[in-house]
């Protein structure tokens, strides 16, 4: 009889550890339920893990180009804007020497050396200028500053030039052309340019940024100050393009040192007339070599804004395999937590059945 009593008081034990198992299988199909997704870790999702798990490294890499991209466009947009204001410069200058043809008084002639040496000044801090803390015309070498000095007007390149200008009615126009044109095309480092871009206009142009934004997909994403551009179908009336330095920044920093010199030159004489016009010939090419920079930012940003959608696109399928692994079937773990509560009220029922028991019950 007492064997008969321990029998049936036993079974208590393992219909409580049966209650508590099920019942931690009920709070997880809850949780399911109330979340959508059938368990906020991989560990938890069993067999389906491994392919969660599986496409984690290409999100991570996804993620990582996608902030390039973004660090990128910022930059770019600070480049263009800059790159924006020395054309809108270049264009005023134009402007400027062409009434200066005209009207080449010593007053006016002394008011436009005062505009270039001003606008210098500006262009050595648009050069030089950064975004997030990097120089965004120096290329790769972007912890240093493009223009090595602190002004353009205090370089030997541009004190050069407007040294040799005044001389232009004794020397004439065709000398001073010459000097001018093979100072501004020295590759002479930190005059004024940084040592990095102390280099041809081609060497320049291969030190542009190469941005990873795929798996062995880099883009460009940027320029460079000394870089150069195809000016040849932007030649002006003298066959400018002839007379280039290859880089539309470094022949305009020429021109501003040349107009800035004009002050020092006697105003009266043919060669300085001959210069003048020369120099205003040279801004069409100049202008138009800016241009084509900007326009080659701007499809530098169409690109990046491309592969960025593409990289959405990909993320998004990515995350749908994912979320097809992770997320629960409602419909099925309705049907499961129901018969899963079935035999929690079974089990409570043997748990009451059992308290219920009196020694009479075994006799």
């Amino acid at each position: 009889m007492s064997g008969a009593i321990g029998n049936g008081f036993g079974m208590m034990p393992t219909l409580m550890r049966t209650i508590d198992k099920l019942s931690t299988q009920n709070d997880a199909l809850t949780s399911e339920l109330s979340t959508g997704i059938k368990s906020d870790s991989f560990a938890g999702l069993g067999v389906d893990s491994s392919a969660a798990i599986g496409l984690q490294p290409q999100l991570g890499a996804i993620a990582a180009w996608q902030t390039n991209i973004s660090v990128s466009q910022t930059k770019l947009a600070v480049t263009q804007n800059a790159l924006t204001s020395i054309n809108n410069m270049a264009t005023d200058m134009q402007t400027a020497l062409t009434g200066l043809q005209s009207v080449s008084s010593p007053a006016a002639v002394a008011a436009l050396s005062s505009t270039a040496a001003t606008d210098l000044t500006e262009l050595t801090s648009l050069l030089n200028t950064q975004s997030a803390g990097r120089y965004v015309f120096a290329g790769a070498a972007s912890d240093q500053a493009p223009v090595s000095g602190t002004d353009l007007n205090q370089s030997s390149l541009v004190t050069g030039i407007a040294g040799t200008v005044a001389t232009v009615g004794d020397a004439g126009a065709a000398s001073v052309e010459a000097t001018t044109l093979a100072a501004a095309g020295t590759t002479a480092s930190g005059d004024p340019f940084s040592a990095e871009l102390s280099v041809p206009p081609s060497t320049a142009a291969g030190l542009v940024p190469q941005l990873q934004v795929g798996s062995g997909l880099a883009l460009p994403a940027g320029m460079v100050a000394t870089q150069g551009t195809d000016i040849s179908a932007a030649a002006g009336p003298t066959g400018v393009g002839a007379t280039s330095t290859g880089s539309s920044i470094r022949d305009l920093i020429r021109v501003l040192a040349t107009v800035k010199g004009l002050a020092g030159a006697d105003s009266t004489t043919d060669q300085f007339k001959t210069l003048l016009t020369d120099t205003a010939n040279l801004m069409p090419a100049v202008t138009a070599g800016l241009a084509n920079l900007s326009g080659s930012l701007g499809g530098q940003q169409t690109m990046l804004t491309n592969q960025s959608t593409g990289l959405s696109d990909m993320s998004d399928a990515l995350n749908t395999q994912i979320n097809t692994v992770m997320d629960a079937d409602t419909a099925t773990v309705r049907t499961q937590q129901v018969a899963l509560q079935n035999q929690l009220t079974a089990s409570y029922n043997l748990i009451a059945d059992e308290k219920t028991l009196s020694l009479a019950d075994y006799i």
